[in-house]
């Protein structure tokens, strides 16, 4: 029986702690011996209480009693999904690192090791990343091709599926939304690579025509701190568009900033009637692909990260241009594409998601599935 070391972040709701806490569970019903050793967090703020991963305890319970390796223990393979990367040499036969490029910069933060003598001198190293798109910014960074696996990430079938009518209608009259709204939806952090301000200024001009649409931002503001759904703001008065759009709509959206549990992110993405990231560069980008699994229509930029999942089934793309930003590669979303896109979401015109949608997600992207492909790259059987 294989024995696993697992170096990461467990118990908040940080993306990589998440993925890992997701593989924890799949990897806990596998056949092997599996170890977790708790990787510090980079901030000193980020703690259970504040920043709940918002997994059911049961769930936090499986993962929370995962052994830890004793001093000296032999082990097989070493997985570390934490942050900074960290490329010191490992004691086990097999090391693998995840990391993820968002805009395929060699300028990623490793410690311990300089990647190109490590990619040189360690035959036993191997990253994890989770699309195409990412892959390209470690091999910029001096890593073989060989070396540079792609894992997707995943959904679990049994916490998003698409809601009962009943349910989606008594969340929608709790949140004060009308029956006949339609609601967009995006989640995560409001920075630059998210686009967020390019869906604020759409639905400005959009509701102008449509009074019935709806906006919510959920922002990652309890982790970072430091970037609200409300900061958005100051990027769209600050941008070429702002002369464009009616100002007293963007007193109509919707801002969320506490933590949600999952059985709460199911309800608000089966509740919306869009989820949109019309994003500029992205690892993955998860949260489209959990909307789907809610049955949630969804709208993502096309040319990037989100390419390894899309499906007709689950929504539709944003044009885009690919653009070099210093040593940054990003897609500038068209808004005018964006625009033409949920017009006709709007008005009925394109009819995607539901069961077909959410069906595709679960049969291809299971965390179950994932965490089948992660073993064999790490030639488990």
């Amino acid at each position: 029986m294989n024995k696993i070391v697992v170096e990461g972040w467990r118990g908040i709701n940080h993306s990589y702690a998440l993925v890992n806490q997701w593989q924890l569970l799949e990897m806990t019903k596998r056949n092997i011996d599996l170890r977790h050793l708790d990787v510090p967090y980079i901030s000193p703020k980020w703690n259970r209480l504040a920043n709940s991963s918002g997994l059911s305890l049961e769930q936090m319970l499986i993962i929370d009693n995962i052994k830890k390796p004793e001093p000296g223990e032999e082990i097989d393979i070493s997985y570390r999904i934490a942050y900074p990367y960290n490329l010191a040499p490992s004691k086990s036969a097999r090391n693998y690192v995840f990391g993820t490029s968002e805009s395929q910069s060699k300028e990623i933060h490793f410690i311990n090791r300089d990647p190109k003598k490590a990619n040189k001198w360690d035959p036993n190293l191997f990253i994890v990343t989770p699309s195409r798109w990412s892959k390209i910014g470690f091999l910029k960074a001096g890593f073989d091709e060989h070396r540079v696996m792609v894992v997707p990430h995943g959904v679990d079938p049994e916490t998003y599926f698409p809601l009962e009518p009943i349910v989606r209608n008594n969340w929608r009259k709790s949140m004060g939304i009308e029956e006949d709204q339609f609601v967009l939806l995006s989640l995560g952090t409001c920075y630059f690579n998210k686009g967020v301000e390019l869906l604020v200024v759409a639905f400005a001009i959009l509701r102008d025509k449509y009074p019935n649409l709806r906006l919510i931002l959920k922002d990652q503001n309890n982790l970072y701190y430091n970037r609200s759904g409300r900061d958005v703001i100051s990027d769209v008065e600050k941008s070429p568009y702002y002369r464009q759009i009616n100002k007293n709509n963007l007193d109509e959206i919707i801002y969320i900033s506490r933590n949600l549990s999952t059985i709460e992110l199911r309800t608000f993405y089966g509740a919306c009637d869009c989820y949109v990231s019309p994003y500029r560069a992205e690892g993955f980008n998860l949260t489209p692909l959990e909307a789907a699994a809610c049955g949630t229509p969804i709208l993502v930029t096309a040319g990037g990260s989100t390419d390894d999942y899309f499906h007709p089934l689950m929504g539709f793309q944003i044009e885009g241009r690919v653009q070099s930003k210093g040593l940054d590669t990003i897609i500038e979303p068209n808004l005018d594409s964006l625009i033409q896109q949920l017009t006709e979401l709007i008005e009925g015109r394109k009819s995607v998601g539901g069961n077909c949608g959410s069906k595709y997600v679960h049969t291809k992207f299971s965390w179950a599935r994932v965490c089948d492909q992660l073993l064999r790259v790490m030639q488990i059987d």
